[in-house]
Formats: structure tokens, sequence, C-alpha cells
């Protein structure tokens, strides 16, 4: 959505923090977005065309939003997303399995070692044989970098 124009003050206009303008210049104040302004995406998301996404908001761990959705509030895990504003449409699974998913977190594990697992299988056939081999100690731990944009 870009630059959070500052709405506290009596003007939204650059007049108050931008020096551009010749006006009031020596009372002219820097703004700047605060910090909680950072926009969070979780592992496994689906981010479709042309979606705008509000500063500050956070997409959690498997959710999809659909293309040419705007996006004002965090979207739960999961959560299929779309419209203007973008509402929840339905969850890809069930609570229990999202729980699952949630708690394995999947995605700290080296796709490399996913061999015997079958992404064709349902979620859940997938999840219970991805269980049985991180009890194993047979998957290994992966750390994907974190991006800033």
């Amino acid at each position: 959505m870009g630059f959070q124009h500052p709405i506290e003050r009596i003007t939204t206009s650059p007049i108050t923090y931008c020096n551009l303008f010749g006006v009031n210049s020596g009372k002219v104040q820097t703004y700047s977005s605060p910090e909680e302004d950072k926009l969070i995406i979780g592992n496994d998301v689906w981010i479709g065309q042309n979606v705008t996404l509000k500063p500050g908001i956070t997409i959690s761990d498997g959710a999809v939003i659909a293309a040419n959705a705007v996006v004002t509030k965090d979207v739960p895990p999961y959560a299929i997303v779309g419209g203007i504003p973008a509402k929840i449409i339905r969850y890809r699974f069930d609570k229990e399995l999202v729980k699952k998913l949630l708690e394995t977190k999947w995605w700290e594990y080296s796709y490399l070692d996913f061999d015997d697992l079958s992404f064709k299988d349902n979620a859940d056939d997938f999840l219970s044989s991805l269980i049985t081999q991180i009890e194993a100690g047979e998957l290994t731990q992966f750390k994907a970098r974190k991006i800033t944009l």
C-alpha cells in the first residue's frame, strides 16, 4: 500500500512532513511509519497477482490471498481470502489438521528428504508420514533465510 500518511495530524498533506513545498520549513517534522508497520508473511503463503497489502498486518502460515485482493487485516493460518476488502472465503483444511500442520512446522525440514512422501496423498496421509519421519529423526532441519523488502 505504500507510504502511510500521518492521519493523526490535522492534515495528511506533505506540508507537515516534507520541505519540498517551502511552507513552514522551520516547523516541518519528519514523519516515518512506526516499526509496527512492518508486514509479516508466514511460511507456505501464496499471494496472487495484483494484491495490495496494508503495512503492519500478518499473513499467517499456509494462507492464500486471491488475485486483486486488498488485505487490510491479519490473515489466519491456512485461510483463503479474497475481495475488496479481503474476507475469509474458507479454510484450506479443517481446524484439527491446521493445528497439526502448525505444530509440525513442516517447512523447517529439508524438502530434499521428502522422497518417501507423496504430495499427491491427501494432507492427512502426508502429515502422518511426515510425523513418523520427524519422530524417527530421518529429516534434516532447514532454516530459510528471512527476506526484508
